[in-house]
């Protein structure tokens, strides 16, 4: 019996002994062992990360130009691993189906929508665009072929963990007070590289439980503590952002895993005891350092914060507890509209990037006075922009995917280590979506997400299709590559134009000559995206204003007009013609150009009802052509939406003593000469 022992226990060593040389980070966690999930891990850490201070659009444009060339270097070497093996080997997903179901409605809808052009070129700052959705769909289907057990899944988060450290550098950089110098610091909650808090916090949201799974999973000691330490931190950041919806996002994941955890404890305590794969000593020394590293990072980012800005510190604090009623009723201002619209168009939608657009025509009467110039891109909330953007089908599809995600890790969360993390991202995810706006930087991270949930839990089933004889493998990469090129090159022309419309910004107050090309080139390279006619338009229209040039305002007229061929909905486009031919017939007094005013106003009138901007500009046109009647109404009203304009105030003086209202005449005339004692130049 004795002997036994020894043999049992010397044999238990030896396993043991076998199994850390096995889980060696060497052999099993070699973050190079597999190059392409390597660069589609580098490529979700990234994408967060990058940014470009010094172009008119920092945030988002890099991440989309990024997105859409890495996108095309995964399939160049996939089809290249593919054809070296001369056979076409994937798994499939039961969520294959909704994904790219998802995918073919919402180039239908896009298809048969009203502007098509803008779900493919993208609203500028935002670019959730069709091209987009595919890049979604390419990473989901890589990440199902690529991810396929908690092995590759852990070297996986190492690589997004290292993505996640200069977020959260960035962020409390900004906590403190500093940030680039052509770029506006936010009063209130931080944003790090991601544009948004909104955004900061969806992101946060879904890599918090991602980290907290690899810190109780890694194999290594040196990376658990580091992920200890940034667990904290990001939580921290999260507080920061001042998303209240991240807030309710994370908790509620939390407490998901919390009860399906205990309910689990529970069977395992009654059925089973787990055996110990460490000894007591060693946990506690790792429990330990965990303790000691989580403590060390608070204290030091509290008094990093207190040191570098208390009174910025205080001001965050304060506003992270501090609730809006103005925000949350034009909240729920954004989701009635928002309805509205559903209702209008509930099998189509009104297509990718197109909310925007078609928004103004629904905006409530309550929205407009509560902020009237703002238009809603989104509907902050992700049920209603799926049908907004796609119809209620498009709805159902998007609820069809991630409900079967959630639901697979549910059911099948003993598969994985990693399951219970994967569940905890996603839900969180949904949840704070609810109140929040899809991002093009962290919508691929979900979607990958989506597939590896499908991975590392079903596994799928495997589906070989080999080449025929006459494939040359060698011919296809040839092929394959100069298309590669040939799409980067054109992913590039936005951001090139991009730089030069930032330059053109940067000294157009300084030098007319100089900025000038700048401007012409980036209409020239792209003049797919409208928002760089309204730059070139506005550029002009400032000089045309301040020497009285009337070549500049018919300059920026001409620019504005050939950006409406690729959006007939920009309302700012058609607002820039309008205004540049008032400006043009005040230095020429020629009658075509007054007309062409009228007619572009009006154009904008039917796009956007209550716009201010635009009941001046027809208010103006009516004085210039001496049409008083109709200068009467509209200065009713620019009254009646609080606007104080002496010259209104004249017209409906005079109007009233025709009438022979002279008591509302003088009262009219006693506030005309008030607004102008107190400006001047009001009339």
């Amino acid at each position: 019996t004795c002997d036994s022992y020894h043999v049992l226990r010397s044999h238990g060593r030896g396993e043991a002994f076998l199994m850390k040389k096995k889980s060696s980070p060497k052999e099993k966690n070699n973050l190079l062992s597999d190059p392409l999930l390597l660069l589609l891990s580098s490529v979700l850490a990234l994408l967060p990360v990058i940014m470009v201070p010094f172009e008119a659009d920092v945030y988002a444009l890099p991440k989309v130009t990024f997105l859409y060339i890495s996108s095309l270097a995964l399939v160049f070497f996939y089809i290249i691993r593919v054809t070296r093996v001369k056979k076409f080997v994937f798994y499939r997903s039961t969520l294959d189906l909704p994904v790219i179901a998802t995918l073919v409605y919402a180039a239908a809808s896009l298809l048969f929508s009203r502007e098509p052009l803008l779900g493919l070129v993208g609203k500028y700052g935002w670019y959730e665009t069709l091209p987009a959705l595919l890049c979604y769909a390419i990473i989901y289907f890589l990440s199902v072929q690529l991810v396929r057990d908690d092995e590759r899944l852990e070297r996986m988060l190492k690589v997004l963990s290292l993505g996640f450290i200069p977020v959260i550098l960035y962020a409390l950089v900004q906590s403190a007070g500093l940030e680039f110098p052509n770029i506006p610091l936010l009063k209130v909650g931080v944003r790090s590289s991601l544009a948004n808090p909104l955004f900061l916090g969806a992101y946060l949201v879904i890599m918090l439980p991602l980290l907290f799974s690899l810190a109780k999973n890694a194999r290594e000691e040196n990376w658990r503590l580091l992920i200890w330490a940034l667990v904290p931190t990001g939580a921290t950041i999260l507080l920061l952002s001042k998303f209240r919806g991240a807030w309710f996002g994370l908790a509620i994941s939390i407490l998901v895993i919390g009860i399906v955890w205990w309910r689990s404890r529970a069977v395992q305590t009654k059925n089973w005891r787990r055996p110990r794969t460490t000894g007591p000593r060693a946990t506690k020394v790792k429990n330990r350092r965990a303790l000691i590293a989580v403590i060390a990072v608070v204290v030091v980012i509290i008094s990093l914060a207190l040191l570098v800005s208390p009174e910025r510190t205080g001001k965050q604090l304060n506003a992270m507890f501090t609730l809006s009623e103005r925000s949350a009723e034009a909240r729920i201002e954004t989701w009635k509209a928002s309805l509205a619209m559903i209702s209008d168009r509930p099998l189509s939608g009104f297509g990718l990037e197109q909310m925007g657009y078609w928004f103004p025509a629904y905006k409530t009467p309550r929205h407009a006075t509560i902020e009237p110039r703002t238009v809603e891109d989104h509907a902050h909330n992700d049920l209603l922009q799926a049908a907004v953007t796609m119809g209620i089908p498009g709805l159902l599809l998007y609820i069809w995917m991630f409900t079967m995600a959630i639901l697979t890790l549910l059911k099948t969360r003993e598969t994985s280590s990693y399951a219970m993390g994967l569940f905890a991202a996603i839900t969180g995810y949904v949840i704070q979506a609810q109140v929040g706006i899809p991002a093009v930087f962290i919508s691929p991270v979900i979607w990958a997400l989506l597939g590896i949930s499908m991975g590392v839990t079903q596994h799928g089933r495997r589906v070989e299709v080999a080449f025929p004889r006459w494939f040359k493998p060698q011919v296809a990469i040839y092929i394959i590559g100069v298309a590669f090129a040939g799409l980067s090159l054109f992913a590039l022309k936005p951001i090139i134009a991009d730089i030069h419309i930032y330059k053109g910004q940067r000294i157009a107050n300084t030098s007319f000559n100089r900025a000038l090309p700048e401007f012409e080139t980036a209409i020239r390279l792209y003049p797919y995206q409208t928002a760089y006619a309204r730059a070139a338009s506005e550029f002009y229209l400032d000089y045309a204003n301040s020497p009285q040039n009337s070549i500049f305002a018919q300059r920026a007229s001409l620019i504005a007009e050939q950006g409406l061929h690729y959006n007939k909905r920009d309302f700012e486009l058609a607002y820039m013609v309008g205004t540049a031919n008032l400006r043009s017939y005040k230095f020429t007094e020629n009658d075509m150009a007054l007309s062409k005013a009228e007619r572009y106003f009006g154009q904008v009138e039917k796009l956007w009802p209550s716009l201010l901007l635009v009941k001046e500009g027809l208010f103006e046109v009516a004085f210039e052509k001496g049409d008083m009647k109709e200068a009467a109404v509209r200065a009713e009203e620019l009254v009646r939406m609080g606007e104080e304009d002496p010259k209104a105030y004249y017209v409906l003086a005079t109007e009233a003593q025709k009438k022979g209202e002279h008591k509302k005449a003088e009262r009219y005339f006693k506030k005309m000469e008030e607004l102008r004692t107190k400006s001047p130049q009001g009339m």
